[in-house]
């Protein structure tokens, strides 16, 4: 994965499950590689593809992300399947693209991951 040069240049996008009494509750969120701006997308007590793609609707109309110019971005995340032709769709009219790339969002986003897990303790 190359380095980001540029505020929202790559942009992980990744969900962390939480047990709660009602079951998994899933905290979405979306981290400037650059900055590491993480940007709250919301909770859902589901995660098929109409939550995943809601949720990254929600990211492209996110007041921090429509600030800077609108240039060429990469979305990064995890999800494989039917999901990416719909999440491409999304994202080209945004001049964004996807890439698929487990590893590469476990490894930038585990201080995040890892802050959150400690607030759960």
């Amino acid at each position: 994965m190359k380095v980001a040069t540029r505020p929202k240049e790559i942009i992980y996008f990744f969900f962390v499950p939480v047990q709660t009494q009602q079951g998994t509750a899933y905290f979405f969120n979306a981290m400037d590689a650059y900055s590491e701006y993480v940007i709250d997308l919301g909770t859902s007590l589901s995660i098929d593809g109409d939550t995943i793609i809601s949720h990254i609707k929600k990211l492209l109309k996110h007041r921090d992300f429509k600030r800077s110019p609108k240039k060429p971005f990469t979305l990064v995340c995890n999800l494989d399947g039917d999901i990416q032709q719909r999440i491409r769709a999304i994202l080209l009219p945004e001049k964004g693209k996807l890439v698929v790339d487990a590893d590469a969002v476990q490894e930038n986003t585990k201080s995040f991951r890892a802050f959150f897990d400690k607030k759960r303790e």
